[in-house]
């Protein structure tokens, strides 16, 4: 009699095992619902379950990864229109999470930023790279691959058609920069003594300005040279007075236009001279635009008179530009 009993009793604590292990409430989950250690798996599985209860875990967790792979099979057609795309997952997803992973069949191309709602739990923006979609970055019947990253979906698949440079290069020296919404853009080539720069939004090729460079850089180099015999009778007084424009022979002129106003200018002149006649010094100057009184001046003198005797006359004249206008010394 206690022997009957006690199989009885076991019976009834079976009995309870299955009830609990059969419950539908832990058999819905999907596969986010698993764990990564085995141990913590007990929802389909759980110690001391029924035999007969066995078949329905397996096939459980059968259609659970059936759901899952359906899912990212891209089997699934889009829903929607005008860039809002909807998708009717085989899995039971009742809200976004971090890792979401999805493949659809775009059901239409999208002309500009596009968005995916999964089972009516709200549109979200997919982009590629943290920019939305240009036009034409989904085209119909295409496989896509997206991912949820707690904010948006995020493309993983690579567009159908890659962009190869030939099909936006047109001319030598072009260059293929990333354009509105990241689309692959044309820049042609920029004229001589112009860099590749920024405008804070796109590349550009851009003028080199005295601000974009170290200080003391030299930026603009102007020369002028004459070999020509040129003569002149006109004398700047040897004195303590500035010379004047009106005075003098004018033998050498340069023109420039400084890229700034706070540009240094650094003046070089050399020059051979000579009287022609008996003179002890001779005087030189520079002068700038129309200006009255001399920039700057140097005079030669000799101890001793003479006449066709060469000599070598060379001063150097730094000044603030002072405009970005040309101007004449």
């Amino acid at each position: 009699m206690r022997k009957f009993l006690l199989i009885f009793r076991r019976a009834i604590a079976v009995g309870l095992v299955i009830f609990a292990a059969g419950s539908t409430v832990l058999w819905a989950e999907e596969i986010e619902n698993l764990f990564t250690v085995d141990g913590s798996n007990v929802a389909r599985f759980p110690e001391s379950m029924a035999p007969s209860a066995v078949n329905n875990g397996a096939r459980a967790l059968e259609g659970m990864l059936a759901r899952f792979y359906n899912d990212l099979g891209c089997r699934i057609s889009t829903g929607g229109s005008a860039n809002a795309y909807t998708f009717a997952a085989s899995q039971a997803i009742t809200a976004y999470y971090d890792g979401l992973i999805l493949c659809f069949d775009a059901n239409f191309a999208n002309t500009g930023t596009a968005t995916l709602n999964v089972d009516g739990q709200g549109a979200k923006t997919i982009q590629r790279n943290g920019a939305a979609l240009p036009a034409g970055a989904i085209e119909t019947d295409q496989k896509v691959l997206v991912t949820y990253d707690g904010t948006n979906f995020e493309v993983l698949s690579v567009a159908r058609a890659v962009t190869s440079a030939s099909d936006v290069i047109t001319d030598r020296g072009d260059i293929i920069i990333g354009g509105v919404s990241a689309a692959i853009t044309r820049l042609g080539v920029g004229v001589s003594g112009q860099y590749l720069g920024s405008d804070g939004t796109d590349a550009v090729w851009t003028a080199i300005t005295s601000g974009e460079l170290p200080a003391g850089s030299v930026v603009q180099v102007a020369v002028v040279q004459g070999g020509a015999v040129a003569t002149g009778t006109t004398a700047i007084p040897y004195d303590d007075s500035i010379p004047q424009i009106t005075e003098g022979d004018q033998y050498m002129s340069l023109a420039i236009t400084p890229n700034s106003s706070a540009n240094l200018l650094v003046i070089q002149t050399v020059a051979q001279l000579a009287h022609s006649v008996v003179a002890l010094s001779m005087t030189c100057a520079l002068f700038q635009d129309s200006t009255a009184n001399a920039l700057a001046a140097i005079a030669n003198r000799t101890p001793t008179l003479n006449v066709d005797t060469p000599r070598i006359v060379s001063f150097t004249h730094q000044m603030t530009a002072g405009t970005a206008s040309g101007t004449t010394f």
